[in-house]
């Protein structure tokens, strides 16, 4: 069993610190409208992770999937600076 600890230190290895060293740049570049990238990360982390537990059990799968994607791509259009 692994500790909350070495999950957070996988999770940080395959998925977290990629999406904060994109998000940094693009903060760092002007185009992110959001003062701490890596908060930003873990919410944009949980919601793809709660729309997959989410999809695996939808009686129609495709459909929802359709709808996180969509719901998920309005989040994140209101982070982009203009």
């Amino acid at each position: 069993v692994l500790g909350s600890a070495r999950c957070r230190e996988i999770d940080h290895t395959n998925t977290l610190g990629p999406m904060i060293a994109g998000l940094s740049a693009l903060h760092k570049a002007g185009a992110l409208d959001f003062p701490d990238p890596a908060l930003l990360a873990r919410m944009i982390a949980a919601m793809f992770w709660e729309a997959a537990l989410l999809i695996v059990d939808a009686e129609d799968p495709e459909r929802l999937r359709v709808d996180a994607t969509a719901a998920i791509h309005r989040v994140l259009a209101a982070f982009r600076r203009p």
